[in-house]
Order: structure tokens, then C-alpha cells, then sequence
């Protein structure tokens, strides 16, 4: 295998931030996930409210269309949302 140069410098890195700093850009904390302020929930969000992970639920998409799914999360997301796609967690 063969090794990576992790020398940030002599790619023109410039100065390399703190964990503490780079809290303050993206917010946190110890422990906490990654997220960058905050926003209103979305249909697909809203439709799995007091749902547990991998229960059914819809949502209406931009066209009026019902879509059906399952109530998902990933690493990412802060909150659960509906997903059309396989129920994963």
C-alpha cells in the first residue's frame, strides 16, 4: 500500500485550524453531530414526526405527487425523514 504525504504546507495549505476553531465554522460540540445552523423541517422531514425508524409514511413531493416510503436517518441528517429508498439507520 502505499503511503499519503500529509504535508498540508508544501500543498499551499496555509494555516490549519484548530478543533476548537473549526467548531466555531461549523458548529458542535464534543460528541455532537455536524451541523451548520439551523432550518425548518421539509415534508419529507414533517412526514416522520412521532414515527419510528423504518415506519411507513408520504409526503406530497414538488408536483403533488404522493410518495411513500419509510422513515429513515442517516449520519448527516438531524433529523429523520421519509425515503422512497431502502430504510437504513
Amino acid at each position: 500500500m502505499a503511503k499519503i504525504d500529509l504535508n498540508l504546507l508544501a500543498y499551499g495549505a496555509g494555516e490549519i485550524l484548530t478543533r476548537e476553531e473549526l467548531k466555531n465554522i461549523v458548529g458542535g460540540t464534543e460528541g455532537s453531530d455536524v451541523y451548520m445552523g439551523s432550518r425548518a423541517k421539509t415534508d419529507k422531514e414533517k412526514a416522520c414526526d412521532d414515527k419510528k425508524l423504518c415506519d411507513p409514511c408520504q409526503w406530497s413531493n414538488k408536483y403533488g405527487q404522493t410518495i411513500y416510503g419509510k422513515c429513515s436517518q442517516n449520519a448527516f441528517a438531524p433529523y429523520k425523514y421519509c425515503s422512497d429508498l431502502n430504510c437504513h439507520w
